[in-house]
């Protein structure tokens, strides 16, 4: 779908060199729709025959002439691959790629048509708004496929905020607590919208090749958007017959931002876009962002639900995701790409029980995290287990990739956690190690908290010979310490901590099993 939303256009000409006229023709009282078979002409008459009359009915001015309909593959021909639908109103032609009949070609079509039918007092339109009225007109004479259209339009838009945000919301397990994680996008390298309303002209052609002009389609799409919703086509035709009238080459921003209800404020604008988004919207967002979302679930998540498979997960962490800006949240577990994305990434992403001596390893966009459980040993009674975290020298390579290892080297990586449990004459103890100290330390004993550093909570806090923060825990009751295992689906005991400083590896939760016998 995003190739066909990304791939519409307006052609001020079309070469004579680049054509190759499909030979079969079917006359209509709307054009000549020609292919390469009589019968995909014959389809092309009867779309023609149903979109240029609803078309005409509800764009104010459709005075446009309509010459002939080529369904063709001029993309290839023409070495357009991400072009699915062209324009030339000056000829009376649209061309559209012939792979798009049965598949959404009434979208691509009533697109085109609109662009191929407006009248003259459509002139001081902006370019982009041009390509969002295209896109309006779709959504309400093509209903089945509006709300994808929405979606990548609306994406398009708040992703042109540099400091756009998703909010990640799930209950942590054990505790049952909600837990919510921002997840950053990138900001799209674009014109800010008051550069981008003021092009005036037909379509949208920037002559900077880095910048992505997804965003000035996004612009269009919600600046139309809500004129229309709040005077009609015909109230933003009249701002175009008024500008026209005075002289004006195009409608001025100022108008156009009153009837929209918008500011130029880049926060305001982004709150704006984002409240546009609705259920429907941001189920689609999830879906075509599944790959992506799954990645990241599993990288930030996957440690602390080491027993369960991604549909236990899903269904007992109950994940929940919405632009930070807005209200909407899709539950990540109802969208079916999703599920089939997350379920493919992460069984394979481990964590894998752990006995002593054993690791496991996790690669994301931050580096390489590794995991391991070692001792008891002749020289060393206690277990202890470490978290090292190595930079990734290409971060955009990573794929969420994972295994399992025998031996990490902690001289090529930074500790991100330092645990020790052990048993002296006193009982069972839990020990851990930090430069810049902790922000959260706890343990949970079947179910119950039985430390908390936030509290003062069975807690003894000192400093070592290195300068180094140790929090310490003495477990209650006469309690045997044996065959410990790391990411155990029966985990009894848990530790989980966030370290202070820039340095620290977040929240850390690591879920044991040991028979602990009184």
């Amino acid at each position: 779908m995003r190739g066909v939303l990304l791939g519409l256009a307006w052609a001020a000409c079309l070469l004579p060199g680049c054509r190759s006229i499909p030979p079969a023709q079917v006359q209509t009282p709307w054009g000549t729709a020609r292919a390469a078979t009589e019968a995909e002409a014959r389809e092309l008459a009867l779309l023609l025959a149903d979109l240029v009359p609803r078309v005409r009915d509800l764009l104010p001015d459709s005075q446009g002439h309509l010459k002939e309909v080529w369904l063709d593959d001029f993309a290839r021909l023409e070495h357009r691959p991400e072009v699915v639908g062209l324009a030339a109103p000056e000829e009376g032609r649209i061309r559209i790629r012939a792979d798009r009949l049965g598949h959404d070609a009434d979208f691509v079509l009533v697109h085109e048509l609109v662009h191929a039918l407006l009248g003259s007092s459509w002139d001081p339109l902006p370019a982009v708004m041009k390509e969002g009225l295209c896109d309006a007109l779709s959504c309400r004479l093509v209903p089945e496929i509006a709300p994808n259209v929405r979606a990548i339009r609306l994406f398009d838009a708040a992703t042109a905020y540099p400091n756009a945000r998703l909010e990640l919301v799930f209950f942590e397990p054990l505790e049952h607590r909600r837990e919510v994680v921002d997840i950053a996008l990138a900001g799209r390298r674009g014109p800010p919208p008051s550069e981008a309303l003021t092009l005036a002209g037909q379509g949208i052609h920037l002559h900077d090749e880095s910048t992505d002009q997804s965003a000035l389609y996004g612009y269009g799409f919600v600046v139309t958007e809500r004129i229309i919703s709040r005077i009609g086509l015909g109230g933003l035709n009249r701002l175009c017959r008024r500008a026209g009238d005075m002289g004006l080459e195009i409608v001025p921003l100022g108008w156009l931002l009153d009837a929209a209800d918008l500011s130029l404020d880049p926060a305001g604008w982004h709150q704006a876009v984002v409240q546009e988004i609705g259920d429907n919207e941001l189920a689609a967002q999830v879906a075509f962002l599944a790959p992506q979302l799954a990645s990241h679930l599993v990288s930030v998540l996957r440690q602390r639900f080491p027993a369960l498979d991604s549909d236990r997960f899903l269904d007992s962490a109950l994940p929940t995701l919405g632009w930070s800006a807005g209200s909407k949240r899709v539950a990540l577990g109802t969208v079916e790409p999703l599920r089939q994305a997350l379920s493919a990434r992460w069984s394979a992403a481990g964590p894998e029980t752990l006995r002593p001596g054993e690791g496991w390893w996790l690669r994301d966009w931050a580096g390489v995290q590794v995991t391991s459980l070692l001792g008891p040993d002749e020289d060393d009674a206690a277990y202890t287990i470490t978290r090292l975290a190595v930079a990734d020298p290409d971060p955009m390579s990573w794929a969420g990739s994972s295994g399992a290892i025998s031996t990490p080297d902690p001289d090529l990586a930074r500790v991100e956690a330092l645990i020790r449990i052990g048993r002296d004459g006193e009982g069972l103890w839990i020990s851990s190690r930090a430069r810049d100290g902790f922000e959260v330390f706890g343990v949970e004993l079947e179910g119950l908290k039985v430390a908390d550093l936030g509290s003062g909570l069975n807690v003894q806090l000192n400093l070592d010979a290195d300068g180094f923060q140790v929090v310490t825990v003495r477990l209650p009751g006469e309690r045997q310490l044996d065959d410990l295992v790391l990411y155990h689906e029966s985990a009894n005991l848990v530790v989980f901590q966030r370290l202070s400083g820039a340095l620290g590896g977040g929240d850390q939760r690591f879920p044991l099993w040991v028979p602990l016998q009184r």
